[in-house]
């Protein structure tokens, strides 16, 4: 950045949420020719707890004057308000990952018609969703896409889930540049690989990061997976394990193959329950152990589940576990895994009690004396030492931002981050607005 910094030219930034769910971040610039720019929106995710539901209709800015939305994954917290926005002005275009694109294609419909079922009031109707089937578009990875002659957007590799991404959002004036990243929920390192960018070298130009703090100041968990699975098979029990989110079924499903490599039986059958739509050409082939059923109907879920032999069952959908557990839980022959983030109230939580104790599933109780494990080693969402090796990637930190996460979470993790001298630490609150300078930032109205 050459010379001072311009006070009339920034980056207004506002959150449309509070929580997890919800994502929504908006940036309007300000230059000082008050040449008028785009507006950008990146994800428009749907609220999910009852507490936010009733924000599902409420963007915090208006959608026609917005010219471009860019997604980061295909979760629904973060792209299922997408036809709502359509419904309420907007008509540009959605850019996202090819394989998020696919996924934002193939539900806009099905969402519509599913509320309509439920007989819940849509925040869109078909003509909204057919509008968004038509205008998604893929981005290019690492490619700089010019939004115009000031504004540059460059996309980059993400492993918090399969077709996950992060932007870099240039705003230009003369000498003078502006930089955000906007992570999303973030993940560096996958089982198979890593996000590029930052690079092995540090990043010197200035830059302000916003990212999630889903995890708080927790640091990564030590591993138990392999280690307890290992365990429960040699004792000849059956092992049952949820990992709901994405395709990060084939993380379990990675490690039991190379278990297998190193002397685990192949006699003993794994199946796989994911939603009935799925299909086995979306399983990487280099994850797939011996032995593999993929379970999408009832009759499969039957075989899986009765069969006298011991059996490695691993579900990847949220509906299938209330079946499952019901009949196992009271089972000394069965080990079960929760490899998914457990919040507060959660099923996860409260199954970690001791044997014997009374739990309940649904509306019934039930005996609990399977062994129940709980890991977040396979969390999609990073943790406070993942967060720092983000940042120490960068020379010239402006200022962080903290969002997707309860408020406790992202209080903790701003307590951790403060602790390294000069860093400026914020946290984004819906109805809360910050102007992003070249060298500062500041509450906005």
């Amino acid at each position: 950045m050459k010379g001072k910094a311009l006070k009339d030219f920034w980056v207004r930034m506002e959150s449309g949420s509070s929580t997890v769910t919800g994502s929504f971040i908006y940036l309007k610039p300000n230059f000082p020719n008050g040449k008028k720019e785009p507006e950008i929106v990146f994800d428009c995710g749907t609220f999910l707890t009852d507490e936010y539901k009733v924000l599902n209709k409420d963007f915090i800015c208006n959608p026609s004057k917005i010219s471009y939305v860019f997604v980061t994954h295909e979760h629904i917290d973060h792209m299922g308000r997408l036809a709502g926005f359509y419904h309420q002005g907007y008509s540009g275009k959605v850019y996202a990952s090819e394989y998020t694109v696919e996924i934002i294609k193939s539900t806009a419909l099905k969402n519509y018609f599913c509320s309509k079922r439920k007989k819940e009031e849509p925040v869109h109707d078909e003509e909204d969703a057919m509008k968004l089937i038509n205008s998604s578009r893929i981005v290019e990875l690492n490619k700089t896409m010019v939004l115009d002659e000031n504004v540059e957007i460059i996309a980059y590799n993400n492993s918090h889930t399969k077709g996950a991404v992060m932007y870099k959002i240039i705003y230009k004036y003369g000498n003078h540049r502006i930089r955000i990243l906007i992570t999303g929920d973030y993940k560096k390192k996958s089982i198979f690989g890593k996000s590029y960018f930052p690079n092995d070298e540090k990043y010197d130009q200035p830059i302000t990061i916003i990212t999630e703090a889903t995890n708080g100041a927790k640091n990564r968990p030590v591993p138990i997976f392999e280690k307890e699975f290992k365990k429960a098979i040699y004792e000849g029990k059956s092992v049952l394990c949820s990992i709901v989110g994405g395709e990060k079924f084939e993380d379990p499903l990675y490690i039991i193959k190379n278990m297998q490599q190193e002397g685990l039986s192949t006699e003993i059958p794994i199946y796989l329950e994911v939603k009935k739509s799925f299909s086995l050409k979306n399983v990487n082939p280099n994850v797939i152990p011996f032995n593999f059923n993929l379970v999408n109907n009832s009759n499969d879920r039957k075989i899986a589940l009765y069969e006298s032999r011991r059996k490695i069952i691993i579900i990847s959908n949220n509906g299938a576990i209330q079946y499952y557990l019901p009949l196992i839980i009271g089972k000394e022959s069965w080990t079960i895994f929760f490899l998914n983030h457990s919040f507060k109230g959660s099923l996860a939580e409260r199954l970690m009690v001791e044997k014997g104790s009374q739990v309940k599933i649904g509306n019934k109780e039930y005996k609990k004396i399977a062994t129940v494990f709980h890991s977040d080693e396979f969390s999609l969402h990073y943790y406070i030492d993942e967060i720092k090796e983000l940042i120490n990637g960068f020379t010239n930190v402006n200022a962080v931002f903290l969002g997707h996460g309860e408020s406790e979470s992202k209080e903790k993790a701003q307590e951790e981050l403060k602790k390294k001298k000069g860093l400026n630490v914020l946290i984004l609150k819906r109805g809360e607005a910050f102007k992003i300078y070249e060298d500062k930032v500041r509450h906005s109205k």
